[in-house]
């Protein structure tokens, strides 16, 4: 589109979330959309009795009347859409679909459409310094939680030997399996796995699919079928039900290392004891914070409660299906997003890109990899900006519970 152009512009507002743009492309820069498509064409357009890029104009037009069209209407669809948003300052929560087999165009004539969006409401967020909340008493940490957590430690540190002869399959046995999936008799696309290893009991699988091996024997052969649920991932086996052919290839014995200063060791510590303080003081961080993300919640309920007003229905459909939550639930938790990124701008809350660039560095370490790395995948699957609203909104949550007025809950 020509920069000096003026596409016209009509909004009309329908519902705090919705907004009709009548939208007008002027006739000359649609002319100018078809001469360049048409000089395209024309390049390697290939018609018995003419050379290439000499074909006449009004053969191209009559034989590739309808590709030309199409390839016209697509350009000014998307170059008019995306400045009647600029031009208006307007931000849709989802792209909408226009149904382009109901637009007309013609050279010579203005283009003409109407697209409707759905839109974050206005709103402006007030009273959201000096909420009161009760801080919830911190249940202290006892030698059974310090021992839970050991024992946590000491099943993620799980090893495996040598299976005696005859030795039947338990909870926390490494199998190796070759398996074969099989839906309606014909073979699930990649569901043939060889020398695959599970330990039976991490539920790495779909329910019911480890519980098969317990009480078998290595050189066992499986045949079963299992119903997937509804909700499963893979749309392909969602809800189907799926037969398995199993060989047991090799079994090896799951055991635990001793709780003792040996395995504190292998922890690089000095001793046991000094393992359950640092279990102990895990926990209490651990309740710490989830003490701290209590009181945010009910200052973000306060504000929810405050600021009725309505959500984008798309957003809400969204976060059911996300999150699994009903209908209720996921409008409130669409306006409480809505109310921290109204905060944001009232505050003016920023994030730098060192912050950024540090809960990058954690995510990696969780996932053994390179902050790079991840960075650079983050970006190619467009979620960076993601993680750094929900930074923002992390910040804003922090701003809030500073700005509160917290009293203990035992000494109201």
């Amino acid at each position: 589109m020509d920069k000096k152009s003026v596409v016209k512009v009509a909004v009309e507002t329908l519902d705090p979330c919705k907004k009709k743009l009548l939208i007008e492309v002027p006739e000359e820069d649609v002319n100018k959309q078809y001469q360049a498509i048409l000089n395209e064409l024309r390049k390697d357009a290939a018609i018995p009795g003419f050379r290439k890029g000499r074909v006449p104009q009004d053969l191209l037009k009559m034989r590739f009347r309808k590709q030309i069209e199409e390839e016209v209407k697509a350009k000014l669809l998307q170059s008019s859409y995306e400045e009647a948003l600029k031009e208006n300052n307007l931000s849709p929560v989802i792209k909408p679909e226009v149904d382009q087999d109901k637009l007309s165009l013609a050279e010579n004539k203005p283009f003409k459409y109407e697209v409707t969006v759905e839109v974050k409401p206005e709103v402006k967020v007030e009273n959201y310094k000096g909420i009161k909340v009760t801080r919830p008493v911190m249940k202290p940490v006892t030698e059974e939680d310090v021992q839970k957590g050991l024992e946590v430690l000491q099943r993620e540190h799980i090893q495996f030997r040598e299976a005696p002869e005859g030795y039947t399959i338990k909870k926390d046995d490494m199998v190796i399996i070759d398996y074969d999936g099989f839906i309606d008799n014909k073979p699930v696309k990649n569901g043939s796995v060889r020398d695959y290893s599970l330990i039976v009991g991490s539920e790495t699988m779909v329910p019911g699919f480890e519980e098969q091996f317990l009480g078998k024997k290595k050189g066992e052969e499986l045949e079963f079928n299992l119903l997937y649920p509804q909700d499963h991932p893979n749309q392909e086996l969602a809800g189907k039900s799926v037969h398995f052919i199993i060989k047991i290839k090799d079994v090896k014995e799951g055991y635990l290392l001793p709780l003792d200063d040996e395995f504190a060791k292998d922890l690089e510590l000095d001793s046991l004891e000094e393992l359950k303080a640092k279990v102990r003081k895990g926990i209490e961080e651990r309740l710490q914070r989830e003490m701290e993300m209590q009181i945010k919640q009910k200052i973000l309920d306060t504000l929810i409660d405050q600021h009725p007003f309505p959500v984008p229905p798309s957003l809400v459909a969204y976060e059911r299906v996300v999150s699994r939550v009903s209908e209720e639930e996921a409008i409130r938790r669409v306006r409480g997003s809505i109310i921290l990124e109204e905060i944001i701008k009232q505050e003016n809350i920023t994030l730098s890109e060192e912050e950024l660039d540090e809960e990058i560095k954690k995510m990696a370490a969780r996932h053994n990899q390179h902050p790079a790395n991840l960075k650079k995948s983050l970006k190619e699957k467009g979620t960076l900006e993601d993680l750094r609203s929900e930074l923002l909104k992390m910040k804003a949550l922090d701003f809030l519970m500073a700005h509160a007025n917290i009293t203990e809950e035992n000494q109201s």
